[in-house]
């Protein structure tokens, strides 16, 4: 999609490229697909990953790239199963028991003369997540030998992805499609997730699609304390090592000072473990901390919240380690994300500068939708920088704005420079869907104004999926003159006839001639 973008001035002047005109587009997410990159894996932990390689987090692969004994290796998949383990206490694993059922099911389906279903690109898909909402491009559904008998309107009912060969043993090429519902938002254009399989059952293993793919298997993480560690000997450390507690002292929320003012600034809000997932900016002002920490590195900090219901009890969040970037004046800015039922909280978050002993309280109020409901949710216009990869570094200020490899980058107030670009990014679920389509059908479109006025405006987005992620930019600000502006965006749901509005200022400031 290209959008033509209004200038922010009026007054349109001419040059030798026409008329003096920002070009906006939707965004494209810039990431690393497929394997990381790095030296070669051992042979026996190549063949292991080839079995569940869309399982398998990029860090992850880091991880196998050291392994060269076959006693680590299987400390790694002890470790790899147990941070998936929804249920630790009990006798078996239920992950992996719906992952060994899977595979055995893919390997039925997908097979062919030489190589296991499990392996190909179908079979790894479906590993994660499960069979299609639609199959196109497909005229049998089942092999020849054991195609049942079938009434004249039996070629509408749905069929699992994969029983589609040929009478010659031949697959024909197919198109999977898995839609955004309350549970999954596809940050790709439209909203939701295609593959289109080659008759050799594999597809393209684009950036934008290997990041969707990433972003779904890190959400069966759910032991993350867990974490792989090599010895002084070069040796994977054993799984009770892993999830043995930190060696530090948590610290107390009620304990902590207030040497310092901070502010939780909220970006992002989407689907989340028991509720709603929500992201912000935690910031300081100058003065806050001592300005030579970090020496221009990320410097560590530790964190404690508590969310306090309007009714209920408490939900206390663990001592947490982020890392924040120090200004020389002082200031600093980090990143601090949690999930929480639908609701409203009031909500306090302790930091503590290990190295200085500096610490501080910041309270605020937080309200999380209700994503498995059916009113549709329309999340906060999110102001951002310009388009920034994934960090490569754990140590990153922003890592509760990383969404697979998309790495958000909002400024504190909003306030960006005539130096940066600009995005702007909106997250819907649960539109309507049409009964007679099967499909939803939402506008999206995005202004930015001025003292009231219009100054840009961009073209309406159209989405036919219940959850969208409407977007544009990065769009360049030094057309823009300094100043107060107001960002817009209006979503229709068309089938609900409901119309929603979010609007977010920001500003734009004169370049800083010390950058």
């Amino acid at each position: 999609m290209h959008v033509r973008w209004v200038g922010p001035s009026s007054r349109v002047t001419r040059g030798a490229a026409g008329p003096a005109t920002v070009a906006l587009s939707c965004l494209i997410l810039v990431v690393a697909g497929g394997r990381a990159a790095g030296q070669k894996l051992d042979k026996t932990a190549d063949t292991w990953l080839k079995q569940y390689r869309m399982l398998v987090l990029p860090d992850e692969v880091k991880v196998l790239q050291q392994i060269k004994d076959p006693a680590d290796l299987a400390e790694f998949e002890r470790i790899f199963w147990t941070r998936r383990n929804p249920a630790p206490a009990g006798s078996e694993n239920p992950y992996k028991v719906a992952v060994d059922k899977a595979r055995a099911t893919a390997d039925e389906r997908f097979s062919d003369t030489g190589r296991k279903g499990s392996l190909t690109g179908c079979g790894q898909v479906f590993m994660l997540l499960g069979d299609p909402d639609e199959v196109l491009g497909t005229e049998i559904r089942t092999t020849f030998e054991d195609r049942p008998q079938r009434g004249a309107d039996a070629w509408r009912r749905p069929e699992p992805a994969g029983r589609n060969a040929t009478r010659d043993g031949a697959r024909r090429p197919e198109t999977w499609t898995y839609k955004s519902n309350t549970q999954r938002t596809y940050l790709l254009p439209r909203g939701d997730l295609r593959l289109q399989f080659d008759s050799g059952c594999e597809f393209e293993e684009g950036a934008r699609v290997m990041d969707e793919l990433a972003r779904v298997a890190a959400q069966s993480v759910h032991q993350p304390g867990v974490q792989y560690e090599f010895g002084p000997d070069g040796h994977l450390r054993p799984l009770s090592a892993a999830a043995a507690p930190p060696s530090k002292p948590a610290i107390q929320l009620d304990q902590l000072r207030s040497d310092f003012a901070a502010e939780f600034e909220m970006k992002v809000q989407m689907p989340g473990q028991g509720g709603a997932y929500t992201a912000g900016l935690l910031h300081g002002a100058a003065g806050a901390l001592p300005p030579t920490l970090g020496d221009g590195k990320p410097v560590p900090l530790r964190t404690v919240a508590r969310a306090t219901p309007e009714a209920g009890d408490p939900v206390a969040f663990t001592d947490r380690e982020v890392f924040a970037l120090v200004q020389p004046d002082g200031s600093f800015v980090t990143s601090y994300g949690f999930a929480l039922p639908p609701g409203r909280y009031s909500i306090s978050i302790g930091l503590l500068e290990p190295t200085s002993g500096r610490s501080t309280v910041t309270t605020g109020t937080v309200e999380t939708p209700d994503y498995a409901g059916k009113a549709l949710v329309v999340g906060p216009l999110v102001v951002l920088s310009g388009a920034a990869a994934a960090a490569s570094s754990s140590a990153d200020p922003y890592a509760a704005f990383t969404i697979g490899g998309d790495r958000l980058v909002p400024r504190p107030g909003n306030a960006l420079s005539q130096a940066e670009s600009l995005r702007l990014l909106v997250l819907v679920h649960n539109a309507a869907v049409d009964a007679s389509t099967n499909k939803a059908s939402l506008r999206a479109a995005f202004s930015v104004l001025q003292d009231g006025k219009v100054v840009a405006k961009g073209k309406e987005q159209y989405f036919d999926t219940p959850g969208a992620a409407p977007e544009v930019g990065p769009i360049a600000l030094t057309p823009f003159a300094p100043g107060r502006y107001l960002a817009r965006v209006e979503i229709t749901d068309e089938v609900a006839k409901t119309v929603v509005v979010r609007e977010t200022p920001f500003e734009v400031r004169p370049p800083d001639p010390a950058r």
